[in-house]
């Protein structure tokens, strides 16, 4: 062995294929779930004066080199340290923190919305909310009575009626609304107002149509009303949204409920469970709608113009909203 070779850091000695080819795997293994766990933090990042994202791009990159790097300097301890992670996560996963299945879980939501990304509906009208009137607000504040018990005790029986294997973890949350979702939406049967003037039924009174056969009845206002008091019950965050569609050539007055999931991060998880997890027939074909607020949160339409939630919006006139 020479002497200049025998001085030579370890590290940087040349790497013959048969070594570097078993460093690279090992290298990839340990930087796919540490590449899920750190992309989950960090904030969307679009190439300057462009709607793509790079920000996943530049993680792997970052996570990669910086795995390859020390695995480098040390790859003498190198199986040692896959070793640790491997036992790591073992434990994290025994204890519920977080295991092998929601690491595949989050790798299959990141690689699919890349790939089946969801649409942000853009409205020609909107008005700024501080400047919106919601006609009648009082009127639907009242008839969402999501603290009656009644309501409280059926939105909490709804809530875990659908997709309870996948209400876990950061999903609980939204699963829960969206086995609500599903459970109005299909027991829904719209029927028209009195010609003289709205009725906007209570959540409660609704509720109470199922004792006659099993079915919910009433328009839009009634709908949107229901909806809001069981996603509020459960905690979540609605307003509704005052629009006007077009039907028959003639316009009309809609109302119809939003449900806060997030943030766009979020939603990248939201649009495979929606997709390929919960509502598959539903949705198949056709993408995935969200509003982005000003404050840059993500709200999906929870209409009933479509069986699965973030359904493409009726109108892109955006008049006035109701925060519940």
């Amino acid at each position: 062995m020479s002497e200049s070779t025998e001085h030579t850091p370890r590290h940087k000695r040349e790497l013959t294929l048969w070594q570097l080819i078993p460093l690279i795997v090992i290298v990839l293994l340990m930087v796919f779930p540490l590449f899920i766990i750190i992309y989950n933090h960090v904030p969307p990042f679009h190439f300057p004066g462009t709607d793509l994202r790079i920000d996943h791009v530049l993680t792997f990159i970052i996570v990669f080199l910086s795995v390859y790097y020390l695995a480098r300097r040390i790859r003498h301890m190198l199986f040692l340290c896959f070793a640790t992670g491997i036992f790591t996560m073992i434990v994290l996963s025994f204890i519920g923190r977080y295991s092998f299945g929601e690491v595949i879980k989050d790798y299959r939501s990141f690689l699919y919305s890349i790939n089946q990304s969801a649409i942000r509906f853009e409205f020609e009208e909107e008005v700024d909310p501080d400047d919106m009137i919601f006609p009648k607000a009082g009127e639907f504040r009242n008839a969402v009575d999501y603290k009656n018990p009644l309501v409280r005790n059926y939105a909490a029986e709804i809530a875990v009626m659908h997709f309870e294997r996948y209400a876990t973890g950061n999903n609980l949350r939204v699963v829960q609304f969206f086995s609500i979702f599903k459970e109005i939406r299909k027991r829904w049967r719209y029927v028209f107002d009195p010609v003289d003037g709205d009725y906007f039924a209570k959540a409660s009174e609704t509720v109470m149509q199922l004792r006659s056969d099993g079915k919910f009845k009433g328009d839009c206002d009634d709908y949107s009303i229901l909806m809001g008091a069981c996603i509020k019950a459960v905690g979540g965050e609605v307003r509704l949204v005052r629009t006007q569609v077009d039907v028959g050539g003639m316009s009309m007055g809609h109302v119809y409920p939003e449900v806060l999931v997030g943030n766009q991060k979020d939603l990248e998880n939201i649009n495979y469970l929606v997709k390929e997890v919960l509502f598959v027939k539903e949705s198949e074909g056709k993408p995935l709608f969200y509003h982005v607020d000003v404050n840059h949160k993500v709200w999906l339409n929870f209409d009933y113009n479509d069986h699965y939630p973030g359904g493409k919006y009726q109108s892109t006139i955006r008049i006035a909203e109701l925060r519940i």
